[in-house]
């Protein structure tokens, strides 16, 4: 994928699909979009992500500098590029999954190689469905779509020079009116959402971190995030089962001046977090 901008750059997109409800995968170009994160706009409602898997590779290229092939290896540090494979699930229809599959050189989305695969697919035979409305909405039955990252940005610029009502229009009519605009999440919803973009940060509510990690624990990081303990302050265990198989590996045996000592280090701030290690000597190397 990342010599196909020179060799298939007719198999391209450069537009995010828009309400696709079907079995399909495209290759598309971030860098076209007006700004990146408009990927995660294609009006079929909120998406719930089921999984975030990395793997690390290096680039291995040819006598002309193109890519070759990519050679797994086991740590970040010793890698280039990282891959990520992020898997949702649709809130209006759980049978129907997205799966983006991106090239990343950082975990910003800034940082990452401009080509993502993007697949849709559905449990058994593709059926339409209809958005269902936000789950925070109660006035109305209206279909939650979002709202792409680059109308955001530019419709709080304007709010910033003319007011959210004057901004809310004009952003409208920039992109060709309710009746002839290319896709709903083009213009934004309303003008309280004008609102709330143009506030300052600290007048914005701030995310729950415990429900954060809880959210973390049953998605991105399933078998790393081991225990959330809610004492007089919240605790996180973590560890792999590699790391548990590791210590009776080390520790766990009767052979002479062989067996690794389990230290646990002296809690330290690391942050607005505490953090308490432990550590043993691998003795094979």
């Amino acid at each position: 994928m990342m010599n196909c901008q020179d060799e298939n750059s007719y198999l391209i997109s450069k537009a995010v699909p828009i309400g696709y409800q079907d079995n399909g995968t495209f290759v598309l170009n971030i860098d076209a979009l007006q700004h990146r994160k408009d990927l995660y706009s294609d009006e079929n409602g909120s998406w719930v992500m089921t999984g975030c898997k990395a793997k690390f590779y290096t680039i291995i290229r040819d006598e002309e500098g193109k890519v070759a092939e990519l050679e797994k290896v086991n740590t970040q540090a010793s890698s280039d590029v990282m891959v990520r494979r992020r898997t949702y699930t649709c809130s209006s229809y759980t049978s129907y999954h997205k799966t983006i599959v991106s090239i990343e050189f950082g975990k910003d989305i800034e940082k990452w190689f401009p080509l993502v695969l993007l697949s849709y697919n559905f449990d058994g035979e593709p059926s339409k469905f209809t958005v269902k409305k936000h789950g925070n909405r109660t006035s109305s039955n209206m279909p939650h779509i979002r709202s792409k990252e680059s109308t955001k940005q530019k419709v709080a610029e304007k709010a910033m020079q003319c007011g959210p009502k004057r901004a809310l229009y004009f952003a409208r009519k920039e992109a060709g009116g309710i009746c002839e605009v290319d896709s709903i999440s083009s213009i934004p919803r309303n003008s309280k959402q004008v609102e709330y973009l143009t506030r300052k940060p600290s007048e914005k509510v701030k995310k729950d971190p415990l429900a954060s990690v809880l959210e973390l624990q049953k998605t991105t990081f399933p078998g790393f995030i081991r225990e959330v303990v809610c004492n007089d302050l919240p605790t996180v265990m973590l560890f792999t089962d590699r790391q548990l198989d590791n210590i009776v590996k080390f520790r766990c045996h009767d052979r002479v001046n062989e067996v690794s000592e389990l230290g646990v280090d002296v809690t330290f701030q690391l942050g607005p977090f505490y953090v308490l290690i432990t550590s043993f000597k691998n003795t094979v190397l």
